[in-house]
This record gives C-alpha cells, structure tokens and sequence, in this order.
C-alpha cells in the first residue's frame, strides 16, 4: 500500500510546487494564471501576502521583453492625470459660480463693515438697512458653516466664532431688497 501513495504523494507534492512556483511570479508576465494560482493558493495558505512592486523587477513587461520601465514613473504619470481631471471640475465649478455673480449688485462698502478681519472669538456686523436681511459664512468649498439674521431694528450683530476653526471664510451678506455684500474673512485664534 505504501507503493501505491507514494506517486500519489509526489504528483500532489509536485503540483504544489507548480503552482507555488506561479502564484509567486510576476503577473505582468505571468496574467491571468498568477491570479488563478493566486486563488488556488489562497486555499491552502490564507494569510500569503503578495508585494508585485517587488516581485516584478524593473524591465519585466507584459510583452516578456527586456525593455526598461519605470514603474514610479508610471504612477506618476497616473496621478499627474487624476489631478488635471480634477482641476479641470474644479475650474467648470468656479466658472459656473461666476455666471451667476453678475446678477448681484454689490452693496456700497460704506453702508457696511465687518470687523475684526482676521476675527479671532467674536465678529461684529455694522450695517444700514431697511429690511431684513441674513448672514451666511462658507468654508472655501462652499459648504455653509453659519448663518444668522440681520435685523433692521439694530445698527450692528456680534457673532460669536467659537466653534469655528481658523481658516479663510465666503461671507455672503443679504438684505431683502436683494443686494448682497460678498467678502473674505480670516479666522485666526
């Protein structure tokens, strides 16, 4: 009976060693049959880990030739075009809020101020109105981080920051006559 396991045992033993020999190659070279031999793998030995930045050496291609490539290049060059795409949305998305800005008549500068600019705790509105109007301030991607009323009962709002980091801030400032005041505002505690 020992006879008879024994080509058993070195045909198993044999393939093992094949599919070792592959799921540990390269799979620029290798394809699709590293990653089946991975899989395979992964049956007998779950934790393998695999580091194909290492196993491929430089100069190994898909093609099999001894041409050089840079792999950091590569990466480079993958994130060179990841930024251009999203400078681009960023560009369209700055574009698109200007079109819309010539709509709003800006207010005389003299009929408001804000101060202190950089504010550290409070932020005092002074303004001349005679309606209503709101305050709204916005972080540098346009999210809103606070708005407040304005009364036309009062001359001047005390706004407390906080709760609000330091950073450069959109003010919008709106009454209901529709003229708007739009600014900057630093934050710095």
């Amino acid at each position: 009976m020992r006879n008879y396991l024994l080509p058993i045992f070195l045909s198993a033993l044999s393939a093992t060693s094949a599919l070792s020999a592959v799921q540990t190659s390269c799979p620029f070279i290798g394809g699709s049959a590293v990653y089946k031999a991975r899989v395979l793998w992964g049956m007998y030995s779950p934790i393998t880990q695999y580091n194909d930045r290492l196993t491929c050496t430089q100069g190994q291609n898909k093609n099999g030739n001894s041409g050089y490539l840079n792999l950091d290049s590569l990466y480079e060059v993958q994130v060179d075009e990841q930024a251009s795409i999203l400078a681009n949305q960023i560009k369209v998305n700055e574009e698109e809020k200007s079109q819309v800005r010539p709509e709003i008549n800006i207010w005389d500068q003299n009929a408001i101020s804000i101060y202190p600019n950089p504010a550290s705790t409070q932020l005092t509105i002074s303004y001349k109105s005679e309606s209503d109007g709101y305050f709204k301030l916005y972080n540098t991607v346009g999210d809103l981080i606070l708005s407040t009323s304005l009364s036309k009962e009062n001359s001047k709002t005390l706004i407390l920051l906080n709760d609000i980091a330091n950073g450069i801030y959109h003010y919008e400032i709106e009454f209901a006559n529709l003229k708007k005041s739009i600014g900057k505002l630093s934050i710095l505690k």
